[in-house]
């Protein structure tokens, strides 16, 4: 649950921030496309390693 709170400090949109939480990971990156957007993936890469995460 810790990763989730690490990635969920990172949004900076106010209407995602008041959004409850609801599903897991797997739902945006399941994907085959993820490999293609090197960005995404290093945000995530970045939130999950951040110390505290």
């Amino acid at each position: 649950m810790t990763n989730a709170r690490a990635l969920r400090g990172t949004l900076t949109d106010p209407l995602l921030r008041g959004l409850p939480p609801a599903g897991g990971v797997d739902q945006w990156c399941d994907s085959t496309d993820l490999p293609g957007a090197p960005g995404v993936v290093q945000a995530a890469v970045d939130a999950l390693t951040r110390p505290g995460a």
